[in-house]
């Protein structure tokens, strides 16, 4: 009797030690990782998805204000921000001839692809400007571009600007810093052209500069 009570037990009882254990998971792939087939850098940046959205919605239809700034060149003034489309050079301006968006609220400015100058005292005095978009296509900012632009924190020069006029960052932020993305470019001679706190460089040329302007931060990325 008690060998068959034995019997019945094994048959009812505690699992074999031969059985798998219930957790599979070395051998189950891991269906919860994340697919990183696509490279992050195909993924535009927040500011560029901005960027890109606003231009979307102004047109000459729907902006607040328009009009024109060079022989091939448009302005469009909507919701704080200035748009800036065409080719070609930029007007320059000058105290009796102001710019046209001069007395706007202008707290963004967008220059786009295609414009290759950036006119004299085009920006000056916007007291609330604290961000500008420049091209690729740019090569000249005029003289007193962006004087007294008093929220101008940070601004990025493109590679392809090759002359600044004086004064262009005079008055600006007191803690403005200025990132060069390419080699130094030309200065109007015996003038100051920036007063930042900070010069961010990465190219050639710029020794002459750095012993120029001796009070400023400059440093090499």
């Amino acid at each position: 009797m008690t060998l068959s009570m034995m019997l019945m037990l094994s048959a009812c009882g505690t699992p074999s030690s031969n059985t798998p254990p219930s957790d599979n998971t070395a051998d189950t792939p891991d269906i919860t990782a994340p697919d990183n087939s696509t490279p992050e850098e195909s993924t535009p940046s927040s500011e560029d998805s901005v960027t890109d959205d606003f231009l979307k919605t102004i047109t000459a239809e729907t902006a607040e204000a328009k009009g024109v700034c060079g022989a091939d060149l448009t302005w469009y003034y909507q919701d704080g921000v200035l748009v800036i489309k065409g080719t070609g050079p930029m007007i320059d301006y000058t105290y009796d001839n102001k710019s046209p968006w001069r007395e706007l609220e202008i707290g963004w400015v967008i220059i786009q692809e295609g414009i290759t100058s950036i006119g004299n005292n085009a920006f000056q005095s916007c007291t609330i400007l604290s961000k500008v978009e420049m091209p690729e296509t740019l090569k000249k900012i005029g003289n007193g571009a962006f004087w007294s632009c008093l929220e101008l924190a940070n601004i990025t020069i493109p590679a392809s600007v090759s002359y600044i006029g004086g004064s262009a960052f005079i008055y600006c932020k007191e803690s403005l810093s200025i990132t060069f993305l390419g080699d130094a470019p030309e200065l109007e001679p015996n003038t100051s052209i920036f007063t930042p706190q900070t010069i961010y460089y990465s190219g050639s040329g710029f020794d002459e500069l750095i012993a120029e302007y001796s009070d400023i931060n400059w440093v090499k990325q």
